[in-house]
């Protein structure tokens, strides 16, 4: 068995290198409690940052009633701002004005799309350690793989010392298109 990731477009996404202090956090997956939402704006708040929120509400009862209840509330379009639903412009835009992806995903996430679209702008990840997600994230490079909800505001703090051009680099040459295409065809030629 070889394993081939899932590949985006990096033509689509542009590094954005240098962010003022004060840039926002953002979260950008559905807006679901498995997805963690809501421990991502616990963690702004919690930590003085300013949180986009990105993605779509499910359309089951108990998840829409989690965002009215959880989410909602604490949405005041400055220190907590939802944006809607992006497509690839709005990707490229908010993550890449943002110091850093929160992805407290409960879920046992198979990839993870929305973490190489950040790290496509030059955007660390911070994110809980289960299922693919320590095969998505290097160490360090392109973020930080956390264990628990107090060691992801810790590292928040460590964000800066990842060089986001290292981090899109890195990226690039493991899901770019080109790449994944070249894989595959190495592996049909085998």
């Amino acid at each position: 068995w070889h394993t081939v990731y899932n590949a985006i477009d990096f033509s689509k996404y542009t590094l954005v290198e240098n962010l003022p202090e004060d840039a926002p956090l953002i979260f950008l997956s559905r807006l679901e409690r498995l997805k963690g939402a809501h421990e991502a704006i616990q963690i702004a708040l919690e930590t003085g940052n300013r949180l986009i929120m990105a993605g779509n509400i499910s359309g089951l009862l108990e998840e829409k009633e989690y965002f009215r209840n959880e989410i909602v509330p604490y949405i005041d379009g400055d220190r907590i701002k939802y944006v809607g639903t992006l497509d690839d412009e709005g990707k490229n835009k908010y993550l890449g004005m943002s110091k850093a992806m929160l992805f407290p995903a409960r879920t046992e996430e198979a990839f993870g799309m929305v973490m190489v679209e950040a790290m496509a702008c030059g955007t660390p990840v911070l994110a809980y350690g289960n299922a693919a997600i320590p095969e998505v994230i290097d160490e360090g490079c392109t973020g930080y793989i956390c264990n628990t909800f107090e060691e992801l505001k810790i590292k928040l703090n460590d964000i800066n010392l990842i060089d986001r051009r290292k981090c899109q680099t890195y990226s690039f040459s493991k899901y770019d298109v080109s790449f994944i295409a070249r894989k595959y065809i190495s592996l049909f030629e085998k």
